[in-house]
């Protein structure tokens, strides 16, 4: 049985199983189409082994209510608005279906580029933080075949399209608040369906059985 905690690491998060602590990047997990509903056979992620009396900063992590949240990105979004707006107003861009379409594209790949910057930051955090870490093991769970195909991640993608319908048939100037809210949904569906994917609660909750922790042996090049 797999025990884990949540880190203030992105994607990361403690698992402790037959007695030892492992750091899992839930970002690696393979196919990540699962939560689309695809069949698979297994389901796999990768974990690092780390020190028994590893205490990473942050864990449990500490967790912002909506409160606190609204405020700290309040300012930013209310900037990006008022951007929008002055933008949409002097180029008649209201009107232009084509560029409102390039800018909500737009939009996703900067919420692309911030997940994975976002990514590759945490991992060189983790490699900071244990420099000497090596092994590195490969998990393997099966899904329950009792369980019905899972489609968690098309209820979450409705929530985009709709954002989007609403933003193109949108022309009285007050679209733009629609592009600010597709570019934070995008930020948060890629996190979900790509980056912090929810596999270890899967198991947590029987939908997944666990199969097989390996180690991955990394062969040497002559």
């Amino acid at each position: 049985m797999l025990e884990y905690k949540e880190t203030s690491i992105f994607c990361h998060q403690l698992v402790e199983y037959s007695g030892k602590k492992f750091l899992l990047d839930a970002s690696t997990m393979k196919p990540k189409l699962y939560y689309w509903g695809l069949p698979t056979e297994v389901i796999t992620v990768e974990m690092m082994g780390v020190d028994k009396k590893v205490e990473i900063p942050g864990t449990p992590i500490n967790k912002i209510n909506g409160g606190t949240a609204a405020i700290i990105v309040q300012p930013f979004v209310g900037a990006v608005y008022s951007l929008l707006k002055n933008r949409f107003s002097e180029y008649a861009i209201s009107q232009q279906i084509f560029l409102k379409i390039v800018l909500f594209v737009v939009a996703m790949l900067i919420s692309f580029v911030l997940f994975r910057f976002s990514i590759e930051m945490a991992r060189k955090k983790v490699k900071n933080l244990f420099p000497t870490a090596r092994k590195r093991y490969r998990v393997t769970f099966k899904p329950i075949p009792e369980r019905k195909q899972i489609f968690d991640a098309h209820l979450l993608n409705v929530v985009l399209l709709a954002c989007l319908a609403m933003y193109l048939f949108n022309n009285n100037g007050q679209e733009e608040i629609f592009l600010v809210i597709g570019g934070i949904l995008t930020a948060f569906l890629l996190t979900f369906e790509f980056g912090k994917v929810p596999v270890l609660l899967g198991a947590k909750t029987g939908n997944l059985r666990l199969d097989s922790v390996e180690e991955i042996v990394i062969e040497k090049s002559n």
